[in-house]
């Protein structure tokens, strides 16, 4: 295996270059061991490890919604550092990103209700 290895920086969230490094370091930040994380997420902290440690290039979006919701950063800075999105191609800004911002610390239970009363919108506009 290869380590992953990234010279541009994506995500204001996270500071260093590399997503393994980045997610070493919010869960340190977070005094969380592997485990810990493991426990929160069902992801194996086996694969973590390889992910912290760079062997794992792009962990599966799934994978880095739970992180994301774990730690609480924007699930999209994740997605960038993963190389899935660049921030060019994001088509979140102004308003919607705005919307992001509201939701970036809520948990994934508040997250459904928040994706609920969304539903809602959509529904009682299409009523109209």
């Amino acid at each position: 295996m290869t380590r992953a290895t990234s010279g541009q920086q994506h995500g204001a969230e996270l500071a260093t270059d590399s997503l393994g490094a980045s997610l070493r370091e919010l869960r340190k930040q977070r005094g969380m061991t592997l485990r810990d994380v493991e426990a929160r997420t069902t992801i194996s902290n086996s694969y973590l490890s390889q992910l912290e440690n760079g062997y794992v290039e792009q962990p599966s979006p799934r994978n880095l919604q739970l992180l994301a919701e774990v730690y609480s950063v924007s699930y999209e800075s994740l997605m960038n550092k993963a190389g899935y999105l660049m921030p060019a191609q994001s088509a979140v800004e102004g308003p919607r990103q705005a919307a992001f911002n509201l939701v970036a610390d809520l948990d994934a239970e508040e997250i459904e209700e928040v994706q609920e009363f969304v539903n809602f919108l959509r529904f009682k506009r299409q009523a109209r």
